[in-house]
């Protein structure tokens, strides 16, 4: 019955990665699962100091590593260049060109939200990128899929930079015509954008 646990555990991870589009990590999420759950159904614990056990805790440490770095908001360099741009533009909507506000009260408002959104996304985003790795690199099959299941959880992050630009664009549309002319494609893609 563990075992099954675990074998469901791996795929739902794995799937909630495949549509979250983080191929990696679905990988390690399925490789750990059926490892964890072969070695329940032998219930010999022996098998962890085996090689079988050593290779696939490589493999997954593996995949899960590479995961982290090639799946990371941080090292999208378009990501990162779209959410400095909507940064400076905010501040210049909240705050006005040399302090001179032009739009209505509550469009500063917003604008000024958006900012706070944006100011520290990328150090947030590197931060998640670290976080991932170090997990990686130090938790096991078996501590990787509890630690998968404790995040289900936990509750949501705050909105990120282009959550709140989302939300702020499809009532502003003209304040931001510069950055979703450039951006387009990459907007529409990751539905920023409609």
């Amino acid at each position: 019955m563990v075992a099954i646990v675990f074998a469901f555990a791996g795929l739902f991870f794995g799937i909630k990665s495949l549509l979250s589009g983080e191929y990696f990590s679905a990988g390690s999420s399925i490789i750990c699962g059926g490892m964890v759950a072969t070695a329940v159904t032998l219930r010999n614990f022996d098998v962890l100091s085996s090689n079988w056990w050593e290779v696939g805790a490589c493999l997954c440490t593996a995949v899960s590593l590479f995961g982290a770095f090639a799946e990371s908001p941080a090292l999208d360099m378009e990501r990162q260049e779209i959410q400095n741009e909507i940064w400076q533009q905010s501040a210049e909507l909240a705050f006005g060109v040399y302090g001179t506000r032009v739009l209505a009260t509550e469009v500063t408002a917003e604008a000024e939200n958006l900012l706070k959104s944006c100011a520290m996304q990328a150090t947030l985003d590197l931060q998640a990128t670290t976080v991932n790795a170090q997990k990686a690199l130090y938790l096991g099959p078996t501590a990787s899929l509890l630690e998968a299941s404790a995040e289900l959880t936990s509750k949501p992050p705050p909105q990120d930079c282009l959550a709140a630009f989302a939300n702020f664009n499809r009532a502003h549309p003209e304040l931001f015509i510069r950055v979703t002319r450039k951006h387009a494609e990459w907007l529409r893609r990751h539905k920023i954008i409609g």
